[in-house]
């Protein structure tokens, strides 16, 4: 089962091309964009992007390594400001983007210190997973997708290998994590409120009903807060060039 917080990324990052392209199970009640709608959608701006994004630690972020993931994301937020009528701003995405890839290099540095590796299988097993997920009937179909939006079957292979050796580096920050009775309880009682204050027009799940998933979401935010931390303090040590600011 995936459940890290960083591999759920790669998950996203799959899914956002996969139903791009027509994959996956994505919902096709929604009426298509009309003509002119289409017309309207903004094309991604990467003509100032450097060749070289950033640097850390003499590592460099390179523009193709940036527009990968800004492409994907860019489609994404794009057609959200059109659903709703705003302005999508570039700018900001863009410096946005550069300082989370600044952050996940970071990580893979740390991760590559301490030694971590991830196997074949492991890979393999993840990408089963993401073919499953996405309602696809095999890898080669999956790779195949990604090769027509211009990505390449190693490029992906790189890219869940990476989340794979990141979720190691959450383990490793976090260790035996069990959340207390008292935790899960005060959870529930959050979730009982969200339901009472947005009358929301169902029948409150039981604790005994949603305790798996309370558990989850505990990992979660203890997952994301370790690794906020950990990031902080590697940037504190760190040496940075963002060539994009």
């Amino acid at each position: 089962m995936i459940k890290k917080w960083l591999t759920s990324i790669i998950l996203v990052f799959l899914a956002t091309v996969l139903v791009a392209c027509g994959g996956g199970d994505a919902d096709q009640s929604e009426p298509a964009p009309s003509g002119e709608d289409q017309l309207q959608m903004p094309e991604p701006e990467l003509d100032d992007v450097p060749d070289l994004v950033a640097e850390v630690n003499n590592e460099g972020i390179t523009k193709a390594d940036f527009e990968l993931t800004y492409i994907s994301q860019f489609e994404q937020l794009a057609m959200q400001a059109q659903m709703t009528g705003q302005q999508l701003d570039q700018d900001q995405l863009k410096a946005e983007l550069v300082e989370s890839m600044i952050n996940q290099e970071l990580l893979r540095q740390e991760a590559d210190r301490r030694g971590f590796e991830v196997t074949e299988d492991d890979v393999n097993t993840l990408i089963e997973e993401i073919v499953e997920l996405n309602g696809l009937e095999s890898r080669e179909e999956l790779f195949a997708v990604f090769e027509e939006q211009g990505t390449s079957e190693q490029e992906i292979l790189n890219q869940i290998e990476l989340q794979l050796k990141l979720d190691q580096l959450i383990d490793d920050e976090v260790g035996d994590f069990e959340p207390t009775q008292d935790e899960l309880e005060r959870l529930y009682d959050e979730l009982v409120t969200q339901y009472e204050e947005l009358e929301i027009d169902e029948e409150i799940p039981t604790f005994e009903e949603v305790q798996s998933d309370l558990e989850q979401e505990l990992h979660y935010q203890v997952e994301s807060e370790t690794i906020m931390t950990l990031v902080e303090a590697l940037r504190a040590d760190a040496e940075i060039k963002n060539h994009m600011g």
